[in-house]
């Protein structure tokens, strides 16, 4: 499975965090990438972020999904959250559209370089 963490910066606490991670044997680190967490309600905001991909065994889902949860990494605000993924659908050039909870808007991640020719067809995506 895929564990797909969107940090806001790879800073001293997610550096640790995934430190633990490792030196546990709870994941391997497989990706980390520049991407975007786009909010629609009224207007769109864009916010530059890290789509950070870890592999983890099937064995170790378990504990693996305790370590994020209790390790403080993944904060209230809708960027930080944490996707699980099946590691064989795993693209990275792709965008990941959800509803908010307030049901008046949407959010993604985007998972490719936010270009001027692509800022139009994400525009469009919503």
């Amino acid at each position: 499975m895929t564990f797909i963490l969107p940090v806001k910066q790879l800073d001293e606490d997610y550096l640790r965090f995934k430190q633990g991670l490792i030196s546990n044997k709870l994941a391997g680190l497989f990706q980390e990438q520049k991407g975007h967490y786009i909010e629609f309600k009224k207007e769109l905001t864009i916010q530059n972020l890290y789509l950070v991909s870890f592999i983890v065994s099937m064995t170790q889902i378990h504990a693996a999904a305790k370590y994020f949860a209790n390790s403080g990494i993944i904060g209230p605000d809708k960027p930080d959250r944490l996707i699980i993924d099946d590691s064989d659908s795993m693209r990275t050039k792709h965008m990941r559209v959800f509803t908010t909870n307030e049901g008046d808007g949407y959010y993604a991640l985007l998972f490719q370089e936010l270009t001027k020719q692509n800022y139009s067809n994400v525009m469009e995506s919503f």
